[in-house]
């Protein structure tokens, strides 16, 4: 039986898309969006500037279902 050698990351990135998929879903669930590029993840939303005490509760709520999908994936987020 042969092996297949992945020196391209591919693997990688296929398995991080997977994990992935349902963070999106999370965060469209609190009206915000996620942009995605190699392995790298930005959380993005506006608001006016009448209701951005609203927009910081939300962004206090979104941490912590973002720290719960981290935890269940395990996975950790980059200290920097």
């Amino acid at each position: 039986m042969g092996h297949w050698k992945d020196s391209s990351g591919d693997t990688k990135l296929i398995l991080l898309i997977i994990y992935s998929a349902d963070l999106e879903l999370i965060l469209e669930g609190h009206g915000l969006s996620l942009h995605q590029y190699a392995d790298d993840s930005q959380i993005c939303g506006s608001c006016r500037a009448a209701a951005t005490s609203t927009f910081s509760t939300l962004s206090s709520d979104i941490t912590g279902d973002t720290a719960d999908w981290i935890r269940s994936n395990r996975l950790q987020l980059n200290a920097n």
